[in-house]
């Protein structure tokens, strides 16, 4: 992991800022929040500054995930061969299935 922020840092470096790197990598879902802080330590931020950006940047997606799924859900079910996969995706998230 560590190479590839160090690879990811470096290339953007002169494009973006160094806060807006740190942001970006926290709301990655690999990466998330320890690769957040990690690039942070490779480009010098301040420590509290690091913490609040990665923190932020990894909450800020999560609206997002969850208004989605549920219509990525229902797109899936439209579809035969994608049924089961919907079907395992409702299970795991506690909905009940739909009737048709």
């Amino acid at each position: 992991m560590e190479s590839f922020i160090t690879f990811f840092t470096q290339e953007l470096r002169g494009y973006l800022s160094r806060e807006s790197i740190v942001f970006i990598l926290s709301m990655l879902p690999v990466i998330e929040l320890r690769g957040g802080l990690i690039a942070a330590s490779l480009l010098k931020l301040p420590y509290i500054q690091a913490l609040c950006l990665s923190i932020v940047g990894n909450i800020l997606p999560i609206p997002f995930v969850l208004f989605f799924f549920s219509k990525l859900v229902v797109f899936l079910e439209k579809f035969s061969y994608t049924k089961p996969l919907a079907n395992w995706f409702r299970k795991k998230s506690g909905k009940q299935q739909r009737e048709n």
